[in-house]
């Protein structure tokens, strides 16, 4: 049997890997920059849904970028609270929800540890500083079934009202429960 064939294949296997390979990257490369705008528009529609500043209707991205360059201005703080111009460790990103010059709320990035991994999104808080008045969720690791309500309005709205300072200003978690909350303290 000739080896000319054999040979044949290989090189034919192995052009068509290159070419293939080479186009996965040119467009990896190529929709990168799309990636970006994307994940930037995402960020702001879920800041602007922790503000409640959108519902169900997603408005267009014109819209998106006009509500939230309207309403909401972001600032970068440290570990002590001061305003910085950029990121060091311990940083975070501080969302203010402005409306007629005025601060209405305060909206923070949240990164916690879920039964599966990893749920981040936005918490947003009343110009108390301690009323939660809305809440989102942009990525998380939890099944479909259940763990997937996470991203439904309806289990997201349980949160809106709820204080984190109780009637003596101690900090207090709000979490999940499984099962009945009879025994949870009232505050």
């Amino acid at each position: 049997m000739s080896e000319t064939p054999n040979k044949n294949v290989i090189v034919f296997a192995l052009l068509l890997s290159v070419i293939c390979s080479l186009m996965i990257t040119a467009a990896a490369v190529g929709l990168k920059g799309f990636q970006t705008a994307n994940m930037e528009l995402d960020k702001k529609i879920n800041i602007l849904k922790a503000a409640n500043l959108i519902g169900k209707k997603k408005p267009s991205k014109i819209e998106i970028n006009k509500l939230y360059n309207t309403h909401i201005k972001e600032v970068i703080v440290d570990d002590q609270g001061q305003v910085i111009e950029n990121h060091v460790s311990n940083s975070l990103n501080l969302y203010f929800y402005q409306q007629d010059n005025s601060v209405k709320g305060y909206i923070l990035p949240i990164n916690t540890q879920g039964l599966w991994g990893k749920i981040q999104g936005y918490l947003a808080f009343e110009n108390d500083g301690q009323t939660v008045s809305g809440f989102s969720i942009f990525s998380h690791s939890e099944t479909p079934g259940l763990g997937g309500e996470i991203e439904s309005t309806w289990f997201q709205k349980n949160f809106k009202g709820k204080k984190i300072l109780n009637a003596q200003n101690k900090f207090v978690s709000i979490g999940i429960a499984k099962g009945k909350s009879i025994n949870l303290p009232k505050d």
